[in-house]
């Protein structure tokens, strides 16, 4: 994770594209990330309730934390969720992703 940062401006939920076969569509979710930084937003919401999150398998959540987070290559904050069904589910994300680059983890109860 980052340093803490002042977050200022407009912090869209990012949405989750998926293709035919129900994975995650990444050239779309770039497509998607580059379009939301052209309004020079202030960040991103990554894997809320408005991502389909809890509709993702473990493998396709970490697979849309790491394009993020390199698409992003740390110029924006970016507020990961981590929340799951299972508290060992979470903490296996935390540890998974903890080594990426965004600002802070958010989970819903």
């Amino acid at each position: 994770m980052s340093d803490l940062q002042t977050i200022r401006g407009i912090v869209p939920v990012l949405i989750t594209p998926i293709d035919a076969a129900g994975e995650v569509d990444i050239a779309s979710l770039r497509a998607l990330i580059d379009y939301l930084r052209s309004f020079n937003i202030g960040g991103l919401w990554v894997l809320g309730t408005g991502g389909e999150d809890m509709s993702l398998t473990f493998r396709q959540r970490v697979t849309v934390a790491s394009v993020v987070t390199d698409s992003c290559a740390g110029t924006i904050p970016i507020i990961m969720g981590c929340g799951f069904f299972s508290m060992q589910e979470s903490k296996e994300f935390i540890d998974e992703t903890s080594s990426l680059d965004f600002y802070a983890y958010h989970a819903m109860p």
